[in-house]
């Protein structure tokens, strides 16, 4: 090979380095500003989350018995149709219309529709950050 096709060889091998680097250099810079979108995204509304978790918490939170878990379903139905589902996580979503499923179904029984709720509540403390996947695992109160 003579010295003119070493000097191109190299030059092509430089250019090809380079482009690899920057195109991987754009891609972690896209992904890093999508990511601090999204962050500041959470950030803005996070008061207005925590406020609208405090209404279902506090719908959730109603004792239930047979003739009282239609009226927490509808408390629950009333929370997301006045705009309490826009702050819901995908989790929390899923939550929610297991634990309303399990309330309206007069098949399921009382108890897997409390345990529905209080699945309901977990992850809305993990949303806000009182609770990390692992400390929800954790018992704190021993059942009755």
């Amino acid at each position: 090979m003579s010295l003119s096709e070493e000097i191109i060889l190299v030059v092509v091998d430089k250019l090809l380095i380079g482009g690899i680097l920057g195109a991987a250099a754009l891609y972690v810079s896209s992904r890093l500003e999508r990511r601090k979108a999204a962050d500041e995204l959470k950030k803005a509304f996070a008061a207005d989350r925590a406020k609208a978790y405090q209404g279902l918490w506090a719908a959730s939170i109603t004792p239930v018995d047979e003739p009282s878990r239609s009226a927490v379903a509808e408390s629950l139905r009333k929370w997301y149709a006045e705009g309490g589902a826009l702050f819901l996580s995908l989790t929390a979503s899923r939550e929610f219309f297991r634990a309303k499923k399990a309330l309206h179904d007069p098949d399921t029984r009382l108890d897997l529709a409390k345990a529905a709720l209080s699945r309901l509540r977990t992850e809305l403390k993990h949303d806000c950050g009182s609770y990390s996947r692992q400390e929800a695992e954790t018992q704190i109160i021993e059942a009755a």
